[in-house]
C-alpha cells in the first residue's frame, strides 16, 4: 500500500516538475521573441528579428548616466523607435510621450522634452554583443540621459497623448501632513525610516478615487503612475532620498527620489523640505508666492490657509503674495509681511469659494 502511495506522489512530482519547466521555456521563448507596441488604441506586435533584418543598423558610442550623476560609457547597435514606428504607420510626434514596460512591471514615462532632443534606440546589441537575457526581448537607449529611462527586458512600448493639465485648487502641505497619519518602519539601503502610505494620505486629503498621480521630484524628474500602484505604495518621510515614493510591490528602479511634488486630480501634495533645498533664501524661509507658481494653481482674489489642528485663515491673494512659511522646531509656520505668524503648523492653502 505505501508502496502504490509512494509511486503516486513520485509520478505527481515528476508531472509537476516537468509543467513547471514547460511554462519556464514558454515564458522565456516567448518573451525573447516579440514585443507589443501600443498606440491609439491599438497593439502591434514586432518580432525582434525584424529590428536586424528589415532596419539598418545603428552602431553609436553613448553615456548613462545614474542617479548620482556617474557616467558609464559603451557602444550600442539597435534601431531608432522613430524608424520602427514609421515602418508601422505610426507618427511619434503625434504623441506626448513614451512609456516602456519591463516584464517584471517596470515603467518610466519618457517626458516630451527628451522626445525632442534625443533620438530613442531599440538595441539588440551592447559592446558588439547579442543583449543577455536580462534585457531581452529589446533594451529601450536614450543617449546621454539618466539609466533609469534606459528599460530592459521590454515587452510592451506605449505611446501616451498629453496628459490633461487639471488646475490645481488645493495644496497640501506633506511634512505637516505626515503629521495625522499613522507611521509604519521601512528599510530602504540599509535604512530603517519612517513612512506613510499614500492610500491614507489620499483617503484624508484628497480622494482615492480619480485619475493617476502625476510626480515630480527635486532634480526635475517627472513621472506619472498609476493609482492602482500608487494605492498599494509608500512615501518614505525621512532619511535617504526622502521624501521617496516607494513600495515592495514595485522593482526597486520605479521608486522616485526626493520628491518635490505629486499631483492627484486638483490636489497637489508638495515637499516644503525638497522646495527649501532649492531655494536661495538667505533666513530659510519661502515664498509663498513661488510655492503656488509650482503646484499650477490657479489665480484666485482669496485663499482659505488650514492649520494641522483644523482652524481656518481666510487670506486675500494681495497679503498671500507677500507672506513667507518658515520652520521654526519642526512647525512650518505663514508669516505675514511684518514677520507675524499668522498660521501655525499651516497644512493646506486653497482657493477660497
Amino acid at each position: 500500500m505505501n508502496f502504490f502511495k509512494n509511486t503516486i506522489v513520485l509520478i505527481s512530482v515528476v508531472l509537476v516538475a516537468l509543467t513547471g519547466c514547460s511554462k519556464v521555456k514558454e515564458t522565456k521563448k516567448n518573451g525573447n521573441d516579440s514585443f507589443v507596441i501600443a498606440a491609439g488604441g491599438k497593439e502591434i506586435t514586432v518580432n525582434v528579428s525584424e529590428l536586424s533584418s528589415s532596419f539598418a543598423p545603428v552602431n553609436t558610442d553613448v553615456i548613462s548616466i545614474n542617479s548620482s550623476g556617474e557616467e558609464n560609457k559603451m557602444n550600442v547597435t539597435g534601431v531608432p523607435l522613430m524608424e520602427v514606428l514609421r515602418s508601422k504607420g505610426i507618427d511619434l510626434t503625434s504623441f506626448n510621450s513614451v512609456k516602456p514596460v519591463s516584464c517584471d512591471g517596470y515603467s518610466i514615462e519618457i517626458p516630451e522634452d527628451i522626445l525632442k532632443k534625443r533620438e530613442i534606440l531599440l538595441a539588440y546589441k551592447i559592446d558588439g554583443q547579442p543583449i543577455n537575457d536580462k534585457s531581452k526581448p529589446v533594451r529601450i537607449i536614450v543617449p546621454d540621459e539618466r539609466a533609469m529611462y534606459w528599460a530592459r527586458n521590454v515587452v510592451k512600448i506605449e505611446l501616451l497623448d498629453k496628459r490633461e493639465t487639471v488646475e490645481t485648487g488645493k495644496i497640501v502641505f506633506l511634512e505637516t501632513a505626515y503629521k495625522n497619519l499613522e507611521k509604519t518602519k521601512y528599510m530602504y539601503q540599509d535604512s530603517y525610516d519612517p513612512a506613510v502610505k499614500i492610500s491614507d494620505l489620499l483617503s484624508k486629503y484628497g480622494s482615492t478615487s480619480g485619475n493617476e498621480l502625476y510626480f515630480v521630484s527635486r532634480d526635475g524628474l517627472k513621472r506619472t503612475e498609476t493609482k492602482e500602484n500608487a494605492l498599494v505604495s509608500l512615501i518614505k518621510i525621512s532619511g535617504k532620498a526622502s521624501p521617496l515614493f516607494l513600495s515592495p510591490d514595485l522593482p526597486g528602479g520605479m521608486f522616485i527620489k526626493e520628491i518635490m511634488t505629486f499631483k492627484h486630480d486638483n490636489i497637489c501634495f508638495f515637499s516644503l523640505e525638497s522646495f527649501g533645498k532649492i531655494t536661495e533664501s538667505t533666513d530659510g524661509s519661502l515664498n509663498v508666492n513661488e510655492v503656488i507658481k509650482k503646484t499650477e494653481m490657479g489665480e484666485s482674489e482669496a485663499y482659505q490657509v488650514t492649520s494641522l489642528d483644523g482652524s481656518k485663515t481666510a487670506v486675500s491673494a494681495k497679503e498671500l503674495d507677500v507672506s513667507k512659511i518658515s520652520l521654526n522646531d519642526g512647525i512650518y509656520s505663514l508669516i505675514n509681511s511684518d514677520g507675524v505668524k499668522t498660521v501655525n503648523n499651516i497644512i493646506s492653502i486653497e482657493k477660497a469659494e
